[in-house]
This record gives structure tokens, C-alpha cells and sequence, in this order.
């Protein structure tokens, strides 16, 4: 089955429609099967980019999802900061350092020839 055979979607597919549509397709498999399955990959997902695990999983032939990490610096209570904005200086109630955790996607495979044609 070719990505370029299908016709684009033009509303959001919800997860009941996005299992309907996979159930459809893959007619050996019935919904609750492929419900299984979904809950599954998205299982894996969460557990490879959990903080402990491998930071990345690539769902073949559909995407790569990779956790990245952005140091958040501390700043001392006190410490003059200016408002954007204004322009007007003041006092910072202060902050931990701490990290920004994001998820970013990069599409693969048939994916990315679809995006790119």
C-alpha cells in the first residue's frame, strides 16, 4: 500500500477515527485489535523517551521522535532583570536551574517522499 494512492484527509482525525480508518484498511485485524496495537506503539514510545530511557524511537517508514533536553539556567533572587516590554527594571523573585524537556519529530520513509513531493 503506497502513501500516494490515498487521498488527503481534510479535517483532524480523532484516535477512534485513526483506528477506524487502520481497521479499514487492514481487513484481517478488527478494531479492538488495532486499538491494542496503537496503545502498544504508543507504550514503547513512552518508554524509550522516558528520562531513563534511550532518548529516540523511530516507528519505521513513519517517524522518528526524539526527547531533547534544554538546560534552563538558575537566576539569584534579587538579580535585576528588564521588562521587554517597558523597558522598567526589577527585582527577580529567582528560579532553580532546570531543564526543558521537548519532543521533536522528524518524518521518515514514505513519509518524508509525501511531505517533499
Amino acid at each position: 500500500m503506497k502513501g500516494n494512492d490515498m487521498k488527503p484527509y481534510t479535517t483532524k482525525l480523532t484516535k477512534t477515527a485513526f483506528i477506524a480508518e487502520i481497521a479499514q484498511k487492514v481487513r484481517d485485524l478488527k478494531r479492538k485489535d488495532v486499538a491494542k496495537i496503537v496503545d502498544a506503539i504508543g507504550e514503547l514510545a513512552q518508554a524509550c523517551l522516558h528520562k531513563k530511557g534511550v532518548g529516540e524511537i523511530t516507528i519505521p517508514g513513519i517517524v522518528k521522535l526524539q526527547r531533547v533536553e534544554k538546560p534552563i539556567p538558575a537566576i539569584k533572587a534579587g538579580t535585576l532583570v528588564r521588562n521587554p516590554f517597558t523597558g522598567q527594571e526589577s527585582a527577580h523573585p529567582g528560579r532553580k536551574a532546570g531543564v526543558k524537556v521537548k519532543v521533536k519529530a522528524s518524518a521518515v520513509g514514505g513519509v518524508k517522499a509525501a511531505l517533499q513531493a
